[in-house]
């Protein structure tokens, strides 16, 4: 267990900007994969589409973050 905190600690030097908007993100992005046709089906495991929702949200997110977003300007 102490192994993986310790390779969790870099990422909670996230500032508190950077955390919001990739939320902000994921937020938008699994509420559109959960109502997609296909995948936002009851056939398809809750843990499918949680997993294309991170996978979708970790390829978005490079292209939505800004300087100025985390500026707070």
């Amino acid at each position: 267990m102490a192994a993986l905190f310790a390779a969790l600690a870099p990422l909670a030097g996230l500032a508190s900007a950077e955390a919001g908007v990739v939320a902000a993100v994921f937020a938008r992005i699994s509420g559109l994969v959960f109502l997609l046709p296909g995948i936002g089906e009851q056939a398809v495991s809750v843990r499918v589409r949680l997993a294309v929702a991170i996978a979708m949200t970790l390829v978005i997110y490079p292209a939505v973050r800004t300087d100025e977003l985390l500026d707070g300007s």
